[in-house]
């Protein structure tokens, strides 16, 4: 703390000149030596005050004037203190005088603090702290006047509390942003693994852990090290759900038993619509002749036309036939807005990923996509609503496969259809 030097005070005139009053006289000399020592020391220390806490304790330039007052009073006790006589007393007054404006400085200052933490984003979670530290503070206001040492001790207490206050708001924030940080990232394995939907159940189970943490932090500040702890579990536990290889595993293994089986040939259009075309896209180009209104060769030898090698490689379209019965303009149309849906239904776009693709890729409820390449296929759209994966709706042996993995592994539900039937293989 930097201190001002201190001033040279008179102190002759407080002493009797005659030498019979000798004793008396250092009796004065001693009672006005303590009195300037102790007014050099509470002199410095509310300047010290002044100089390195005020300043730095002045959010928006709220105890501007404050701060003014107080430098007057210092500087009006250090004017009587220099006196050629000390007057104790005026000098004390002025020191007395700061003191209250330092307090009530402070108290402006902490009463800034507490309104701006309750503007804080996460003022919610700690209104209860914010309330409490604002009795005290108005407390502190109480006996700002009457008694410094009472108002020194509750104003502490309120500026500790907002300290405090302030650190926990801002570990529930960066709380808070992990929290939301966790969702997002488990939303996006949900959309973004392959067995994502297989593993949804695990994934809302982890995000009700974060969303558990966080409520229990919001009802109790003292949970905050737990609910950290919680968050940081699920973050770190996002890519334990699904144990891939054995999920893989089985998924192969679930190929060998349809292939021995012939499962999905002969209960594969009954379980889930499935019809395989391969590459006899006749019936398909029949359906999208009559849906689009179009020339049904030039349809199927779209949709059998190979696809490019690479970004270089330019396929050419098929010749485009005569207008049938309309406008060339209107016949265009017509071949862009079916050129548009079997590109969107081509095995390179995965359409069964979407349930919004495989819905625009559907006629009356059954949905018509390329499998692999060359290798269409459809099946029910109703039976989306019951799949446990995505890929499985990629092509009959796929579907058979991903619901024998699921079930495999202990995930599927006993209310699944496709549960007894699997048990009985």
């Amino acid at each position: 703390m930097t201190t001002s030097p201190r001033p040279s005070w008179n102190t002759s005139a407080c002493v009797p000149g005659s030498p019979p009053d000798l004793k008396a006289a250092l009796g004065s000399a001693r009672l006005v030596a303590v009195q300037i020592h102790a007014f050099g020391a509470y002199h410095d220390f509310l300047k010290g005050l002044l100089e390195n806490d005020l300043a730095s304790d002045n959010p928006h330039n709220c105890i501007d004037s404050e701060i003014a007052d107080m430098q007057a009073a210092l500087s009006e006790a250090a004017t009587h203190a220099a006196a050629p006589k000390f007057d104790f007393a005026a000098a004390g007054a002025a020191l007395k005088t700061a003191d209250a404006l330092l307090q009530q400085a402070k108290i402006i200052a902490a009463q800034a603090t507490l309104a701006r933490l309750r503007d804080h984003p996460a003022a919610g979670f700690a209104r209860e702290g914010l309330d409490q530290a604002e009795v005290t503070l108005s407390r502190a206001q109480g006996f700002a006047e009457t008694d410094f040492a009472s108002a020194r001790a509750l104003l502490g207490q309120a500026v500790t509390a907002c300290s405090d206050l302030r650190l926990e708001m801002g570990l529930f924030e960066q709380l808070d942003k992990a929290a939301k940080l966790a969702l997002q990232r488990i939303d996006k394995l949900g959309s973004d693994h392959p067995q994502g939907d297989f593993v949804r159940a695990d994934l809302d189970a982890l995000a009700s852990d974060v969303t558990a943490a966080m409520d229990a932090v919001r009802a109790d500040p003292a949970r905050m090290s737990a609910s950290q702890a919680a968050i940081e579990a699920a973050l770190s536990r996002q890519h334990e759900p699904v144990t891939c290889f054995s999920w893989n595993t089985l998924h192969e293994v679930g190929h060998a038993v349809d292939d021995k089986l012939g499962f999905m040939s002969k209960r594969g259009a009954s379980l889930a619509g499935w019809k395989v075309y391969g590459a006899n896209v006749a019936p398909i180009a029949k359906i999208l002749a009559d849906k689009f209104g179009y020339d049904e060769n030039y349809i199927a030898l779209y949709m059998t036309k190979r696809s490019p090698k690479d970004d270089n490689d330019k396929v050419p379209n098929p010749a485009m036939p005569e207008p049938d019965g309309v406008d060339p303009d209107e016949w265009n149309r017509r071949r862009t807005d079916v050129e548009i849906w079997i590109d969107r239904a081509r095995a390179s776009n995965q359409p069964w990923q979407s349930d919004s693709t495989a819905k625009a890729c559907a006629f009356d409820n059954v949905v018509y996509h390329e499998s692999y390449e060359h290798n269409w296929s459809s099946y029910d759209l109703g039976a989306r609503r019951k799949g446990v994966t995505a890929y499985q709706f990629r092509a009959p042996g796929e579907w058979f496969s991903e619901l024998y993995a699921c079930f495999h592994t202990g995930k599927m539900k006993p209310t699944h259809p496709a549960h007894d039937w699997l048990k009985d293989l």
